[in-house]
């Protein structure tokens, strides 16, 4: 697979090869926050993102009304799964840090508490949006360095496991 291209699988079924030349072709126009218009060949499509998980590289996605879980795979997840080398990845961990600059709307941990991968720990606004801040890894809170209405930045130490 080239550089400029991915792959999508959607519902599990794919995955589908996409070159980047053929998203500026697409007629997409963002109509609200999180809410698109889309229009593939004469055909309109009613979008909205309901969940993205930028770190597993999935989201979840309504499309007129309907529920489809999408798993994107850029060239260097091919070349490792071609590879073999697509088993479980480390996912030791020592600390959780803000991804961009924000309001911490809610801590949902507390020292010492246990946690499972995938499970929320933060609730941070940025740029008007809620973004959840999930466990990479099932870990232990050791410190908590932020409290409900501090503001971050961008790769400030928010808790240490």
């Amino acid at each position: 697979m080239e550089m400029n291209k991915v792959n999508v699988s959607i519902n599990g079924n794919g995955p589908i090869e996409l070159e980047q030349a053929d998203w500026s072709t697409l007629d997409l126009i963002k109509v609200e926050d999180k809410k698109y218009h889309l229009i593939l060949n004469n055909v309109n499509y009613d979008i909205e993102l309901l969940q993205i998980d930028k770190n597993a590289k999935t989201m979840q996605l309504s499309i007129n009304g309907e529920a489809y879980d999408c798993k994107i795979s850029d060239q260097i997840d091919v070349l490792i799964n071609k590879m073999g080398l697509e088993g479980e990845k480390s996912k030791a961990v020592k600390s959780i840090h803000a991804p961009m600059p924000g309001k911490v709307l809610e801590v949902l941990v507390k020292k010492g508490q246990e946690f499972e991968e995938g499970e929320s720990l933060i609730i941070l606004e940025a740029m008007k949006m809620e973004n959840v801040i999930k466990s990479p890894g099932k870990g232990k809170v050791n410190a908590i360095n932020i409290s409900k209405g501090d503001a971050v930045e961008k790769g400030e130490l928010l808790i240490s496991l």
